[in-house]
Formats: C-alpha cells, sequence, structure tokens
C-alpha cells in the first residue's frame, strides 16, 4: 500500500519562523528575499557580484587531503557575473581504508563568488576557537547546477537541479582539528554561520527491506543558519511517497503494541503507514 501526500499546493508554502532574536546568520540581499514565502526561490534570480576577483580553483582544492581533493574539466572567470566557473567537477572519496562507503558526487558546473582566500589563511592561523572569536567571511556565494551521485544506484539516485550556499562565514580558530572540542556539536554549530542554503529541482529515494521514501523539493530553502539555529524553513511544492508492505505494517504495529499497535493495524493506519 502507499500513502501519498501533496503537503504544499502549487502556490502555498510552509514557513516555519524561529522566534529567538538571537542572531542565526549573516543577511543578505538573497537570504531577506528567500526568508519571504511568497517570493520565488533566488536561484531564479541572476546573480553578478562587483568588483570579483578570479579564484586560484588549484590552491583552493589543495587545502583538502589527496584522497578527498576534486577533479574538474576547466575553470575560467566570468566577468559578466563576477564568478569563477568550475564544470564537470567531481568530489570523490578514494581513501581505501575510509569505512563509509561513497562514490562521490559529479556536478556539472559550480560558480564560486568571492571566495577570499585570505580569510582562510586567518581562520587556520589561529590555535583554538573562542567562543566568542570573529568570523571570517569565506565567500559571498557558491551555486552548484545538475548535482547527482557518481554511482546512479547511490542514493536511491537522488539529484538536485541547483543548490546555492550564501555567504559562508567561520570563526578564527574554527578549521582546526581539535578531537575535544570536535566531540561537541555545540562547538560545531558555533564554528560557522550561513545566510542561507537554497536549493532547486530537489529529488531522492531510498528502500530498505519493504519500505520506501522518496520525495521532491522543487524549491526548498533553509534561510539564516548559525549557532545551532535556524532562521526559516521554506517548501513550496514539497511532495513525498512512503510505501510499506503488509507484512512491514503488521510487524510494526506488533511491536508497538497496546494503542499505538491498535491504530497501525486499524483503519486509520493509511494517514500513518
Amino acid at each position: 500500500m502507499k500513502s501519498k501526500a501533496i503537503l504544499i499546493a502549487s502556490v502555498a508554502a510552509l514557513a516555519l519562523v524561529s522566534c529567538s532574536k538571537k542572531e542565526t546568520g549573516p543577511e543578505t540581499k538573497s537570504s531577506a528575499a528567500a526568508a519571504r514565502a511568497e517570493a520565488g526561490s533566488p536561484l531564479d534570480a541572476p546573480f553578478r557580484l562587483k568588483d570579483s576577483e578570479p579564484v586560484d580553483v588549484d590552491a583552493l582544492f589543495s587545502l583538502l587531503p589527496d584522497e578527498a581533493r576534486p577533479s574538474y574539466a576547466s575553470a575560467k572567470f566570468d566577468e559578466k557575473i563576477g564568478a569563477t566557473v568550475v564544470t564537470d567537477l567531481r568530489i570523490e572519496d578514494r581513501d581505501p581504508t575510509d569505512e563509509v562507503v561513497f562514490d562521490g558526487l559529479a556536478i556539472d558546473r559550480a560558480e564560486l563568488y568571492g571566495l577570499d582566500m585570505a580569510a582562510i589563511d586567518r581562520v587556520k592561523a589561529v590555535q583554538g576557537m573562542k567562543a566568542d572569536a570573529p568570523f571570517e567571511k569565506i565567500f559571498d556565494k557558491v551555486r552548484l547546477f545538475g548535482v547527482k551521485p557518481i554511482d546512479p544506484k547511490e542514493d536511491g539516485g537522488a539529484s538536485i537541479g541547483a543548490v546555492e550556499l550564501d555567504q559562508f562565514r567561520v570563526r578564527q580558530g574554527g578549521f582546526k582539528d581539535d578531537e575535544e572540542a570536535h566531540k561537541s556539536a555545540a562547538w560545531f554549530f558555533n564554528a560557522f554561520d550561513l545566510a542561507g542554503l537554497y536549493f532547486k529541482d530537489f529529488e531522492a529515494g531510498g528502500a530498505a527491506e519493504d519500505n520506501s521514501l522518496k520525495f521532491k523539493a522543487p524549491d526548498l530553502r533553509l534561510v539564516g543558519l548559525g549557532g545551532g539555529k535556524l532562521g526559516a524553513i521554506i517548501a513550496k511544492d514539497f511532495d513525498y511517497e512512503v510505501a510499506q508492505s503488509a507484512e512491514a505494517r503488521a510487524a510494526l504495529a506488533q511491536q508497538m503494541g497496546g494503542p499505538a499497535g491498535a491504530i497501525l493495524s486499524g483503519p486509520l493506519r493509511g494517514f500513518i503507514a
């Protein structure tokens, strides 16, 4: 049996906005617009960064370990948009000792706006990150187009038409490999902030034994990420589908038992599983 729900109609939007006044990341022109449910995706609007300079892509990628260093077909500065454009970008994990099996991602086109290598050096130069250490802006914007697993069978054939990372900042000392500090989730979320993370045409689906979950997110936005808080989530036309076999539902009802088991095996089960 399958139960399918269209959570948001074609012109409706679900917006969950944080009531906290605490800063949840930098604000940009794009993020201010993205926080409005009635507005279109920032990815629908052209972007141009004035007075920008080319990014040395090889120097950027050299900061990563050899086994995780991306490859690409070409990198060229586009003066019309003020971005370094990288084509056929492939991000792979070539570490044979890694317990996590990850073939990597293929990206048709990446646009890098305002990446500041000097800021990266300043972040790395600090030994130990203080909780209130100043932020360094690493880049103004990164846009990725045609994102998909290198192995089509991985992650249920997930794909993203486009994704944008809007103004990413890191605290001085936030890149250091401090094992004790990294044990704390609070330390991790305090180390960086982001004006927004925006997706277009995000599709994913996977199956585990007799269960499966698929979803489509034509327009998904996470606005204002910082300090472990999120300013807003906006999803337009979000659609998901859950499938379970009769055997899987019966086993779940038996495990739950009591009133919960009765609901899962009764006439209301279609609303849940």
